[in-house]
């Protein structure tokens, strides 16, 4: 419950938990949620799920560089990344994917 309250405020304390904690499906999927990138420290079989993986990559891009090899050539996750990344991008020029804001 202690990491579960710790991962939900910053998902990068996913570092921080013990080897089971990282293996803990939900735990992890609270932690991307916040923090794509505490994917590198979710345990591998969570890297080869793709719900955990599309959460993860629709937050944060760069996340697709820990997810598994067989879910870095998914369509769906790798467009998921290229829009989170696209959307930042547009936002950076002020504009939406739909023209300007």
């Amino acid at each position: 419950e202690v990491v579960f309250a710790a991962v939900a405020q910053n998902g990068a304390a996913l570092e921080f938990a013990s080897k089971e904690l990282q293996d803990n499906r939900n735990i992890v999927l609270k932690a991307v949620e916040s923090h794509g990138l505490s994917l590198r420290y979710a345990g591998e079989e969570l890297r080869s799920d793709r719900e955990v993986v599309l959460l993860a990559v629709s937050n944060d891009s760069n996340a697709l560089a820990w997810a598994s090899r067989s879910l870095r050539t998914d369509s769906e996750i790798a467009l998921a990344a290229i829009y989170t990344k696209g959307s930042g991008m547009f936002k950076a020029v002020g504009m939406t994917c739909g023209g300007p804001r």
